[in-house]
């Protein structure tokens, strides 16, 4: 509908190229996201199904695993997939295997605030590697201005830096 109203607009004034180029690219990108969306719903819908009848255990967490793995194998471009993997692996205190789930799920969708905040959590409270903590925090941030959690992970490397007075 946009690029029709564009066409029309073009034929009766002069509409700056590099404009009509942009929308037209942007288009097409959300075209893309749409029909990429579509399958991953094919393939993620009746995994999801399966996700809310498996049982809150460490047998049900790890079957919550196999089920990931299975839709990443015919979607791999899920970032949902990804964070929910990550997720799971977090409850079996994986965190090598989160935090590369959550890498995942940020690469496919750079502005997913929530994975940003996990791997920052993981990073400062499991590995204590507070300048990468950070910096997933203030990524955090700037995927998602104004991300309570965002802020909050932020506050917490803030805390944990002041220096602790020495009791004598």
């Amino acid at each position: 509908e946009a690029k029709s109203l564009l066409d029309r607009a073009a034929a009766r004034i002069r509409v700056d190229p590099e404009l009509y180029r942009l929308c037209e690219t942007r288009l097409a990108e959300l075209r893309s996201r749409a029909a990429a969306r579509e399958s991953e719903d094919l393939v993620f819908g009746p995994i999801r199904a399966h996700l809310a009848a498996l049982p809150d255990t460490r047998e049900g967490w790890r079957r919550a695993i196999d089920l990931l793995v299975e839709g990443l194998a015919r979607c791999r471009e899920s970032w949902e997939g990804w964070r929910l993997k990550g997720e799971y692996h977090e409850k079996l205190c994986e965190y090598d295997e989160a935090l590369a789930a959550y890498g995942e799920a940020c690469r496919f969708n750079p502005r997913l605030a929530t994975a940003r905040y996990a791997r920052g959590r993981i990073l400062m409270d499991v590995r204590r590697r507070l300048e990468e903590a950070l910096a997933e925090f203030r990524a955090a941030e700037a995927a998602e201005p104004d991300n309570e959690y965002a802020l909050l992970g932020q506050a917490r490397v803030a805390i944990i830096r002041v220096p602790r007075p020495v009791k004598v």
